[in-house]
């Protein structure tokens, strides 16, 4: 046990020494460079170094010589503290390690040299948002006169879903809808506004920007861009509100998703003032019909129909229907629910 602990002694204080293999001795050594004794021994040779390679431990006693670590702060163990010596001889090695790879970082393969390599830009990274996926289906039934990306189409639908929450005019949320496609256009925008919402609902023609659309939205002018866009959110925003009155007191509307279709009914109530709602789900889900004072929500561990109803309605005003599915990373399809008095019916 001594001598294996004299043994590391003597190997760690080697190699906290700074070698100098191209040096004479020093005046008072009469030892020269090629005879100096080995302070390791011929017993502890065998039992430490005899599988390492003496060139291996020359270039390693070098590279450590030139660390920025100051080994001499650390005390060599007494004498038989073998776990502690090895602590600190690893501790050492994983020191030398890390100074070296942060001073020659290691390649690739393919590698010649270093390079730094430019982060992912955000926006490439989520082309198309995954949340949304599972709605998207219903956005290729799209009655347009040209097809569009899917990549527009999908934040169309993201900024109809939030402003058909909102209390304003159809004009306005079909701007706030594109806007942000279209930044600092706002004038444009909104005179063709006015041109599609007077345009027939389902026609592909018209006039002014309107017409002569080419057959790929890519190759579009900027000005039938905007127009395309606002159409495909006039779609977008019809399909996803039920307004009901005392003459059509019963809507429905179908979405296809990824689950399969979805279905959806209002029905107003007028002498008691009460709206009913309806929805036939394609798998387990649940939805939630919002007003100002209260909330009727539902929900099923399967598919199949579930129902809500609120009473003493505001008329002409939207209720937020909104549905989920169970286990699917989704957020909710959102419905805007308008029960209106009859003379302002449509």
């Amino acid at each position: 046990m001594n001598s294996d602990s004299e043994a590391i002694d003597s190997f760690l204080a080697w190699l906290l020494q700074t070698p100098q293999a191209s040096a004479t001795a020093p005046s008072g050594n009469g030892s020269t460079p090629g005879t100096e004794p080995d302070p390791f021994g011929e017993q502890s040779q065998l039992h430490h170094i005899d599988s390492i390679d003496s060139e291996e431990m020359d270039a390693l006693a070098t590279s450590l010589s030139d660390s920025h670590f100051c080994f001499e702060e650390i005390p060599l163990s007494n004498p038989g503290d073998i776990p502690a010596v090895q602590d600190r001889f690893h501790t050492l090695i994983k020191h030398r390690l890390r100074a070296e790879i942060e001073r020659r970082p290691p390649l690739f393969p393919w590698e010649s040299e270093v390079r730094d390599y430019e982060a992912q830009p955000q926006e490439l990274g989520v082309p198309v948002l995954v949340p949304t996926r599972l709605w998207l289906n219903q956005l290729h039934d799209l009655t347009l006169p040209v097809p569009m990306p899917e990549p527009v189409l999908v934040q169309l639908f993201d900024r109809c879903q939030a402003v058909i929450q909102t209390s304003l005019r159809q004009g306005a949320r079909l701007v706030q809808a594109v806007e942000k496609i279209f930044p600092g256009q706002p004038q444009v925008l909104n005179h063709l506004a006015g041109l599609v919402l007077t345009s027939p609902t389902r026609s592909g023609t018209s006039t002014g920007a309107l017409a002569g659309m080419p057959a790929q939205y890519e190759t579009a002018t900027e000005l039938q861009q905007m127009a395309l866009s606002l159409m495909a959110a006039r779609e977008i925003l019809d399909s996803l509100t039920l307004t009901v009155s005392a003459e059509t007191a019963h809507v429905e509307r179908q979405w296809q998703t990824s689950m399969g279709q979805l279905r959806v009914q209002a029905t107003l109530s007028p002498q008691s003032n009460q709206l009913r709602i309806q929805a036939d789900l394609p798998c387990a889900g649940q939805i939630e019909l919002k007003d100002t004072a209260m909330t009727a929500n539902a929900e099923r561990a399967n598919a199949g129909i579930l129902s809500v109803e609120l009473f003493d309605l505001q008329l002409d005003r939207s209720y937020p229907l909104l549905i989920q599915f169970h286990h699917q990373d989704a957020t909710p399809l959102i419905f805007a629910i308008q029960p209106i008095t009859t003379d302002t019916a449509s």
